[in-house]
């Protein structure tokens, strides 16, 4: 269970740093 929420907050940061990069 803890490895899966790592991942899920791993994903996440991702997903930010992508949308920060898509709108700068």
């Amino acid at each position: 269970m803890k490895h899966s929420a790592q991942k899920k907050i791993t994903s996440n940061m991702i997903m930010v740093r992508l949308n920060t990069t898509v709108i700068k």
